[in-house]
């Protein structure tokens, strides 16, 4: 790779086949034209010229790369970099203690469409009669926040509390169980963070970057996308079986020192320090 005077490094943190919230005309014409297609079509100028114009190209998944080199297949292996987002705190000050978990599941997110927090509601409607000692909370706020509300008021959900826009740490440190049903998402940090509080993630199998973070049946569940049954049953067997959720929180907590500031840094040194070598002795990184 030629090495300039100037280095760049460009990180992209979001999904590489991004699809909108389609609500202009001119949107369904070009969605329904290109079909799959659009989603690569709509990123490629920026992408392309993003590539050129960087000395490294730094990404937060395996499956965020795969897209990349699948977008631009005459990319260098070498300057397309995989660098995770660290987690924002520690627990070592306060280490959790697994045995005094409380007896909930959470989500933890903005509410928005993408989020599909209706998906998790009604998967909860499916178990509530059976699980009548645990308790359902939903940590965050946004623009459909109202609608899910009154979601759960028509499904006559018991045991489910907004709690709204809170920090999330103290619940995922008490909390059992994380569940997410994004339709998309980069890098999801609050899966991330429930794996290092022992919180282990219930996740439906909905963006490709969700199995760099969950290895299923060790780390966390992934279920089948678009069936809420299964995601139910999922989150029911999970329930019923403590000594499981032990097992799987212990190995989420160890997994997501991968993910710790430390390690992360030193990712990033790493990096710096290639691309300086590459500059003075104009070598390809």
């Amino acid at each position: 790779m030629r090495c300039l005077d100037s280095v760049l490094i460009k990180c992209h943190h979001g999904v590489i086949k991004n699809i909108p919230q389609i609500t202009r005309l001119r949107q369904k014409i070009f969605y329904t034209v290109f079909g799959e297609r659009a989603g690569w079509i709509r990123v490629y100028p920026e992408f392309r010229k993003d590539y050129i114009h960087s000395d490294a190209w730094v990404l937060l998944s395996n499956a965020t790369k795969r897209d990349a080199k699948y977008l631009i297949k005459w990319a260098e292996e070498e300057r397309l970099k995989v660098i995770a987002n660290p987690l924002p705190y520690s627990v070592e000050e306060y280490p959790i203690n697994i045995d005094k978990k409380k007896k909930e599941v959470i989500f933890v997110g903005r509410i928005i469409e993408l989020k599909r927090v209706w998906y998790l509601l009604e998967a909860w409607k499916m178990i509530q009669d059976k699980v009548t000692d645990w308790t359902f909370r939903i940590i965050g706020d946004d623009a459909f926040l109202k609608n899910e509300k009154k979601h759960a008021k028509e499904l006559d959900l018991k045991n489910v509390v907004f709690e709204g826009f809170q920090e999330a740490k103290p619940y995922m440190r008490e909390a059992s169980i994380l569940v997410m049903a994004s339709s998309q998402e980069g890098f999801c940090m609050a899966i991330a963070e429930a794996q290092q509080c022992g919180c282990v993630p219930v996740v439906t199998d909905s963006y490709p970057t969700v199995h760099d973070q969950i290895q299923d049946g060790k780390n966390g569940i992934l279920v089948e996308n678009n069936n809420i049954k299964k995601f139910a049953q999922a989150l029911y067997h999970l329930i019923c079986d403590e000594e499981r959720r032990k097992r799987l929180a212990v190995t989420a907590m160890a997994d997501s020192q991968k993910c710790s500031v430390v390690s992360i840094c030193d990712q990033w040194e790493s990096l710096f320090r290639t691309v300086k070598k590459c500059r003075k002795y104009r070598l390809q990184i």
